[in-house]
């Protein structure tokens, strides 16, 4: 499944609107927000030359990560993008094709963690590392959509 995805990712046009340098992991990990609200982004390891979408992407996935409620997931997008997107247009503003594939990515993101997961143990599985690879194993088989949303509609 991830060639297929990767295939289908390679398909997408890169133009200086879609693809540059990115911080590629933004996480509730990987950033502070102070007191004034002020957002503050850090661990660059990841960082690389790949489709902006694709940072938007895994805020939202790691943001719906633990949630198996699809209705609860997508109130949580609902509840998300507006104040993301108002943050990222204020530094770069994405086209309305890179909302196209928002899903893509999305699914990108759990194949990679699920490799992660699966790849790197050295002892047993602990319980979130079960739950993950068992709920996420089906959506990636089955090819489930992560949430089901029209991310066209949060284009403005």
């Amino acid at each position: 499944r991830l060639d297929e995805v990767v295939l289908a990712i390679h398909q997408i046009e890169k133009n200086v609107d879609t693809y540059g340098l990115m911080h590629g992991d933004i996480h509730f990990w990987n950033f502070f927000v102070d007191n004034q609200q002020k957002i503050s982004v850090f661990d660059f390891d990841d960082i690389t030359h790949f489709y902006f979408i694709s940072d938007i992407a895994i805020v939202i996935f790691y943001y719906i990560m633990y949630v198996h409620d699809a209705a609860k997931r997508k109130s949580m997008i609902a509840e998300i993008m507006p104040p993301l997107l108002k943050g990222y247009h204020s530094e770069h503003r994405l086209p309305k094709s890179a909302y196209e594939n928002i899903d893509l990515f999305l699914e990108l993101r759990a194949i990679i963690l699920y490799l992660v997961i699966y790849q790197n143990k050295v002892h047993d599985f602990d319980e979130w590392e079960l739950k993950y690879l068992s709920f996420y194993r089906e959506r990636i088989l089955n090819r489930t959509r992560h949430v089901d949303i029209d991310f066209l509609t949060y284009f403005k």
